[in-house]
């Protein structure tokens, strides 16, 4: 069974559970077997949900749910529906629509809420990804910082959560799609980004978020990889 598979498997049994913040999933051989799979399926799983910051793992105590009230994890389980989590693959165009709206809400309301300590992160954020443009793992990491220091600026835990969801999603693919020239071209669009935000310039904003994720899409289009990695 594939890894979002099992993590969805996850999601559906803490909220049929009505699991609360800080209470205990079962120990990995029982939680395996409520959820017919094995347990080094299970640990992906839980990896998958950990990386989401959905429940905290420890090796010894076990595994905690750590974010998201029940009420939350209804929204959760459909948005992983409608990125077509439980089949084989994701489809990458599909992720790609979504993180676009997602990033245009982000970008909009980080003029309103910007201060100069998150401009301060993100000016610092940037100088990284200068520095790793030719080490797509290095790039991939600082790029996922940007966006969620951009999504933290609005103090929305549940909006920060479905930032990093999406991250995860499209990782796979970044991870075999990226070069070093697309990566320059992600950095010159995120420093317009920030003298924009930082210049609380809404228009510019508004323009930046249409044509933050428009590239990709439009490769992805043109290269018929709107499938384009296994999930």
């Amino acid at each position: 069974m594939a890894t979002n598979a099992i993590a969805l498997k996850l999601v559906q049994y803490i909220a049929d559970k009505n699991m609360q913040v800080g209470a205990k999933l079962p120990p990995i051989r029982e939680l395996a077997a409520i959820l017919e799979c094995n347990q080094s399926q299970l640990r992906s799983g839980l990896i998958t949900l950990s990386a989401l910051g959905v429940v905290d793992m420890h090796p010894r105590a076990g595994s905690f749910i750590k974010r998201l009230s029940p009420s939350d994890l209804d929204t959760l389980f459909l948005l992983f529906f409608r990125f077509g989590m439980p089949g084989e693959q994701t489809d990458v165009a599909n992720a790609y629509s979504v993180k676009r709206l997602l990033d245009k809400e982000i970008f909009i309301n980080a003029v309103k809420y910007r201060t100069p300590n998150d401009l301060f992160h993100l000016e610092e954020n940037l100088a990284k990804q200068a520095a790793s443009i030719s080490d797509i793992e290095a790039f991939i990491a600082t790029d996922e910082e940007f966006h969620r220091y951009l999504a933290q600026i609005i103090r929305n835990p549940l909006l920060v959560f479905f930032q990093d969801a999406i991250l995860v999603i499209i990782r796979p693919y970044r991870r075999k799609n990226l070069t070093p020239e697309v990566n320059q071209e992600s950095y010159g669009s995120h420093v317009k980004l920030y003298e924009a935000i930082k210049a609380q310039n809404q228009e510019e904003v508004e323009k930046l978020a249409v044509l933050h994720s428009m590239a990709r899409l439009n490769r992805l289009k043109e290269n018929g990889e709107s499938r384009g990695y296994q999930g």
